[in-house]
């Protein structure tokens, strides 16, 4: 693993974040193997919106079970482009037993890139995202990630912003199922005016597990920038882990940021409201469950239609 030690950030030319091995179940060199491997470089020089999309029959799957994605996508100036993983039936495979995807981009001046991400894990699977992102003056960054089902689902993302008025946006929803969630966000503001947004929705079940952390770091140089973190958790059932780890660093006196973290159940009042309009709780709980999962849901089907 290298690590850049001026920006303070892992950016790839071979990377590993070193929890992912115990997620996947691999050793050390099987994970080593299979990130070293070239990364598919995705070329993108048209400044008209351009829509990439990967589904679970592009998964090349090795004799373990094991499926690997290594993206690297390269943007020209003023470059447009949605990219989007859909494995939501990723559970209907049994013979992929862990996906390891690995992306990566360094986004030019004035370049936008939107990134979703689906994943719907079988209790047997285990599934590691990681991503890697550099953006330069007046770019901008979205991302989107739903992630359901009963599996291990880990979701790590290191955003760079390293240039005036950059823009990064994390938005994204978990439902534990009986499954266990790992999210990791870290945003770096390297220069002035940069924002960044980072917003998670979930739904903790019965067994679940979650561990959530968002960091926003402010360093020396990022005056006039703005950084906001938040998630909002539903509890359902008895759950098994809900760990929630928010943290916002600066070096600049310059600066705007906010944080939040609220859990909760459903409350007595909603549910009497509800009831009294012949809502059973199941009718409350899935109503409550469908208005977290749509903010991201509507932003994937939005940018689906992206034509180019």
């Amino acid at each position: 693993m290298q690590k850049n030690i001026d920006k303070s950030i892992i950016f790839l030319d071979k990377f590993v974040a070193v929890p992912t091995w115990s997620w996947l179940g691999l050793q050390p060199h099987d994970a080593l193997v299979a990130v070293n491997s070239s990364a598919t470089q995705v070329q993108i020089d048209k400044k008209i919106p351009r829509l990439i999309t990967y589904r679970i029959s592009d998964l090349s799957v090795d004799n373990s079970g094991l499926a690997t994605i290594n993206l690297q996508l390269v943007l020209a100036p003023l470059a447009s482009v949605c990219l989007l993983l859909d494995f939501g039936a990723l559970d209907k495979l049994e013979k992929i037993k862990s996906v390891f995807c690995c992306l990566k981009s360094e986004l030019p001046a004035h370049a936008q890139l939107r990134v979703g991400i689906c994943v719907h894990a079988g209790s047997r699977q285990n599934v590691s995202i990681i991503g890697q992102w550099r953006l330069q003056r007046d770019s901008q960054l979205e991302l989107a990630g739903m992630y359901t089902g009963d599996g291990k689902v880990s979701d790590r993302q290191f955003v760079f912003l390293a240039a005036p008025r950059a823009h990064a946006s994390v938005q994204t929803f978990y439902d534990s199922g009986g499954g266990q969630i790992d999210n990791d966000y870290q945003i770096v503001h390297a220069s002035s005016q940069t924002r960044s947004q980072i917003n998670t929705d979930g739904i903790i079940r019965t067994n679940g597990q979650k561990t959530w952390r968002a960091t926003i770091d402010f360093r020396a140089g990022s005056r006039g920038s703005q950084g906001s973190e938040s998630e909002n958790v539903l509890v359902l059932g008895q759950a098994g882990s809900n760990k929630s780890l928010p943290i916002i660093l600066t070096h600049e006196d310059d600066i705007k940021a906010t944080h939040s973290v609220s859990s909760g159940r459903v409350s007595d009042e909603v549910e009497c409201y509800a009831s009294g309009r012949g809502l059973t709780r199941e009718q409350i709980e899935q109503l409550l469950i469908d208005g977290k999962k749509q903010k991201v849901q509507g932003l994937i089907d939005q940018w689906s239609q992206t034509k180019g």
